[in-house]
């Protein structure tokens, strides 16, 4: 199912997103269903199509160079009915993707990220006094 193919994990050790492409697919088969368990369904545990704080160990699948990418899914009958909806997919990973490259792009120009208390929001700091912020992270471009 392609919805199998868009779970975002959530590690309840380091307490943050995590995606499949961080790690070998090795590494969070250890962590995931049937071992240590503890890279759990984002969605699920954010509460989204499930109550919040459902834990549901994931499954790493697939591997490098098989006939399916590797990717993070529900052991079988753990998934909501139907699936998530793909919008709010689309939307949550689009929103990491953006964050991850951000945080990339501002820690190589002396920038930083700290969480917010909850931990689900994140604000650029300076670690440089005279590092300025850039103005946009997206600019139209001029035709």
């Amino acid at each position: 199912m392609l919805d199998d193919l868009l779970v975002v994990g959530f590690d309840l050790q380091m307490q943050r997103e995590v995606h499949m492409g961080e790690k070998p697919v090795e590494q969070w088969r250890e962590l995931g269903y049937g071992r240590m368990e503890t890279v759990v369904c984002f969605y699920c545990w954010r509460g989204i199509d499930a109550p919040a704080g459902t834990k549901v160990p994931l499954l790493a699948r697939g591997r490098i160079g098989g006939l399916v990418r590797p990717h993070f899914a529900h052991p079988a009958g753990t998934a909501p009915p139907g699936g998530y909806n793909p919008e709010t997919v689309w939307h949550i990973n689009a929103k990491h993707r953006l964050a991850r490259w951000a945080a990339r792009s501002l820690t190589s120009r002396g920038f930083g990220w700290s969480s917010g208390p909850t931990g689900s929001t994140a604000a650029p700091t300076s670690t440089s006094p005279s590092a300025t912020a850039p103005t946009w992270l997206w600019r139209p471009s001029a035709s």
